[in-house]
């Protein structure tokens, strides 16, 4: 155990080390490009940071500044308290981002091996630990969304990991209730803050979670996805104008066909969801969310980034899930629920989203959630195998 242990703490320290580092090179990297060390352009073409960048500078002199999200404000301010007006700050405030995205999926981690499966010797504990912090490190699109830029993105994962671990508290370990209720709030307000469907992607996965389990009706999954799928037919039909989070069903579709008419890069999927009826939208939106999923599928290739994309990220993805499916007796109500999160996550992306690109930019909220479920249950897969195999030994 002594050794496993070792391995975990040397792998951490290893991935916090690289995160450093990289972000370190992406900055004088992005200096050389003549853009104030902002973005790294591997691809050509830019992004948000550089937005981030002037607003943050507006903030911190004081001036008028365009309000997207709270992420301006933040980092304005903090340049202006530090009295330091460098984008290397910047960097520095979102690595720390990571840092803390790390240790409340960590936690996560730990509190699903307490409250179902404590058993488990910590050798096992500490190898779900350390597969989760390969995969950070092998996972291309987090490491691109955290350093070759200074977008909000990293602080969305982390913000919503955190209520994930916070409500997982308040629901399934039922100790100090009314102080977890207080900091999940919080939270969530702040999720909202950084970007609005994070927030309600994250209470409508509550919502279901709930109905799910305290209306007996909806206990069975066949019934839940008739009942669901009905309900949103309905909405579809008859209510695409009603407002939620600030935009509108028929916003939303009008966005994503703007970006169909507007983008013709190779990195689009080309699904149209504005269809004359429900049964069409429904076809293709379930396209679209196999695709922001795991995208890019193999007719979306176009070229070496979607290639490199399919390769490192797609295919292994594929894999997992395929686990998970395969070994879904093992999954405990805490996990199911975690999943549950990443799910919703993406079918909302579904459907705003064309983008192979942007997903791989946004889905890794999704890709977090099921990482942090599958390392702990091929730890318990490998501790039931060993532990079956120790007894025909001993037989």
């Amino acid at each position: 155990m002594r050794q496993k242990k070792l391995q975990y703490l040397t792998i951490q320290q290893f991935t916090f080390l690289a995160y450093l580092a990289l972000t370190t090179l992406m900055f004088f990297l992005a200096m050389s490009q003549g853009n104030e060390g902002v973005t790294f352009r591997l691809f050509g073409g830019g992004d948000d940071g550089y937005f981030y960048w002037i607003q943050a500078q507006n903030v911190a002199a004081g001036n008028a500044w365009i309000r997207t999200s709270i992420y301006p404000l933040i980092i304005g301010t903090l340049m202006k308290v530090t009295g330091v007006e460098s984008v290397y700050l910047i960097r520095l405030f979102n690595y720390i981002g990571f840092l803390l995205l790390v240790t409340f999926s960590l936690k996560i981690i730990r509190i699903q091996f307490k409250i179902d499966d404590n058993k488990i010797g910590q050798e096992y504990k500490y190898k779900a630990q350390t597969l989760l912090l390969v995969s950070y490190l092998l996972y291309a699109s987090l490491q691109m969304n955290l350093n070759f830029s200074i977008l909000r993105d990293i602080w969305i994962y982390t913000v919503y990991i955190l209520s994930t671990y916070l409500s997982i508290k308040l629901i399934f370990h039922k100790k100090n209730r009314f102080f977890y209720f207080v900091v999940l709030a919080v939270s969530i307000w702040l999720l909202g803050e950084f970007r609005g469907y994070a927030m309600l992607s994250f209470l409508l996965s509550l919502g279901i979670h709930f109905a799910y389990t305290k209306v007996k009706l909806l206990k069975k999954p066949k019934w839940l996805a008739f009942i669901g799928v009905g309900a949103f037919a309905m909405y579809y039909s008859f209510f695409m104008d009603l407002t939620v989070s600030g935009m509108s069903l028929r916003r939303a579709l009008n966005y994503r066909e703007a970006a169909l008419d507007f983008h013709s890069g190779g990195s689009q999927m080309w699904i149209s969801l504005d269809q004359s009826n429900f049964i069409f939208f429904l076809i293709n939106y379930v396209h679209s969310y196999i695709g922001n999923l795991i995208g890019p599928l193999p007719w979306h290739i176009s070229g070496v980034s979607t290639l490199f994309i399919f390769l490192v990220e797609t295919i292994p993805m594929i894999l997992i899930l395929r686990f998970l499916w395969k070994k879904r007796n093992l999954l405990t109500k805490v996990q199911r629920y975690i999943l549950l999160h990443g799910f919703v996550w993406v079918s909302l992306i579904g459907f705003t989203n064309d983008n192979l690109g942007t997903a791989s930019r946004l889905r890794p909220v999704a890709w977090i959630l099921i990482l942090i479920v599958f390392v702990v249950v091929y730890a318990k897969n490998r501790y039931l195998k060993d532990s079956t195999r120790k007894q025909v030994v001993v037989k």
